[in-house]
Protein backbone atom coordinates (compact mmCIF):
# COMPACT_ATOMS: atom_id res chain seq x y z
CA UNK A 1 0.00 0.00 0.00
CA UNK A 2 1.81 3.73 -1.04
CA UNK A 3 1.00 6.55 0.09
CA UNK A 4 -1.55 8.00 -2.48
CA UNK A 5 -3.90 4.69 -1.22
CA UNK A 6 -3.29 6.13 1.72
CA UNK A 7 -4.22 9.78 0.92
CA UNK A 8 -7.33 8.17 -0.52
CA UNK A 9 -8.32 6.21 2.06
CA UNK A 10 -7.90 8.83 4.44
CA UNK A 11 -9.78 11.57 2.39
CA UNK A 12 -12.85 9.34 1.98
CA UNK A 13 -13.01 8.63 5.71
CA UNK A 14 -12.74 12.70 6.37
CA UNK A 15 -15.34 12.99 3.45
CA UNK A 16 -17.74 10.10 5.27
CA UNK A 17 -17.49 11.60 8.69
CA UNK A 18 -18.25 15.20 7.34
CA UNK A 19 -21.27 13.74 5.43
CA UNK A 20 -22.40 11.75 7.91
CA UNK A 21 -22.21 14.64 10.87
CA UNK A 22 -24.43 17.14 8.32
CA UNK A 23 -27.08 13.99 8.11
CA UNK A 24 -27.25 14.14 11.89
CA UNK A 25 -27.71 17.70 11.98
CA UNK A 26 -30.06 18.00 8.97
CA UNK A 27 -32.09 15.44 10.11
CA UNK A 28 -31.76 15.68 14.23
CA UNK A 29 -30.16 19.30 15.20
CA UNK A 30 -31.53 18.78 18.97
CA UNK A 31 -29.32 15.65 19.40
CA UNK A 32 -26.16 17.51 18.35
CA UNK A 33 -27.21 20.43 20.72
CA UNK A 34 -27.73 17.83 23.35
CA UNK A 35 -23.97 16.22 22.63
CA UNK A 36 -22.21 19.64 21.68
CA UNK A 37 -23.58 22.40 24.08
CA UNK A 38 -26.65 21.07 26.37
CA UNK A 39 -24.03 21.11 29.18
CA UNK A 40 -23.50 24.68 28.87
CA UNK A 41 -27.03 25.72 28.40
CA UNK A 42 -29.12 27.08 31.66
CA UNK A 43 -32.39 26.20 28.84
CA UNK A 44 -33.12 24.97 25.93
CA UNK A 45 -32.73 27.06 22.99
CA UNK A 46 -35.20 28.79 20.07
CA UNK A 47 -36.45 27.04 17.64
CA UNK A 48 -34.55 29.39 15.25
CA UNK A 49 -31.09 27.75 16.56
CA UNK A 50 -32.15 24.49 15.27
CA UNK A 51 -33.33 25.85 12.12
CA UNK A 52 -29.97 27.77 11.16
CA UNK A 53 -28.62 23.65 12.58
CA UNK A 54 -30.42 22.20 9.90
CA UNK A 55 -29.56 24.47 7.30
CA UNK A 56 -25.86 24.49 8.51
CA UNK A 57 -26.09 20.43 8.42
CA UNK A 58 -27.63 19.92 4.71
CA UNK A 59 -24.47 22.86 3.55
CA UNK A 60 -22.08 20.19 5.29
CA UNK A 61 -23.92 17.38 3.28
CA UNK A 62 -23.19 19.25 0.39
CA UNK A 63 -19.46 20.17 0.66
CA UNK A 64 -18.55 15.79 -0.14
CA UNK A 65 -20.92 15.47 -2.71
CA UNK A 66 -19.47 18.58 -4.39
CA UNK A 67 -16.21 17.49 -3.86
CA UNK A 68 -16.52 13.83 -5.15
CA UNK A 69 -18.69 15.06 -8.46
CA UNK A 70 -15.84 17.37 -9.06
CA UNK A 71 -12.84 14.82 -8.81
CA UNK A 72 -15.56 12.75 -10.63
CA UNK A 73 -16.05 14.86 -13.12
CA UNK A 74 -11.76 16.29 -13.79
CA UNK A 75 -11.14 12.30 -13.45
CA UNK A 76 -13.37 12.08 -16.66
CA UNK A 77 -12.34 14.59 -18.66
Amino acid sequence: MGIPQIVNIVSWIFLGIFFFTGLINFINPRFMWKIHEEWKATKEPPKSLFIIRRIIGFIIMCIPIAWLSFVYYMAHM
